[in-house]
């Protein structure tokens, strides 16, 4: 639980940019065309629509820079939509 309190209070400080480096989140919206294709990865692979957008940015990351191949995260789920979309995977224990 003293994990949680600490990942939460660091994020909210993130958020609010009140911590000492101040805010380290840009929002920015989501081309259509990104959406379009989490929706088709929630169909095919059965994600959630958070993990499909975020499978669907890592997509549009390669494409931008085929280098970036390499995919983490701790969700079973996304990893194993992600393998199928061909990334290599970041060991969990390291993601």
């Amino acid at each position: 639980m003293a994990d949680a309190a600490l990942l939460t209070r660091d994020f909210e400080a993130d958020w609010a940019a009140a911590g000492p480096e101040g805010g380290r989140f840009v929002v920015i919206g989501l081309p259509s065309g990104l959406l379009q294709q989490a929706s088709s990865l929630v169909a095919s692979h059965g994600l959630r629509a958070y993990d499909a957008i975020q499978l669907a940015s890592g997509m549009a990351a390669r494409q931008a820079d085929p280098g970036c191949d390499s995919f983490g995260c701790f969700d079973g789920d996304l990893r194993r939509a992600a393998a199928a979309e061909g990334f290599t995977l970041i060991p969990d224990d390291l993601a």
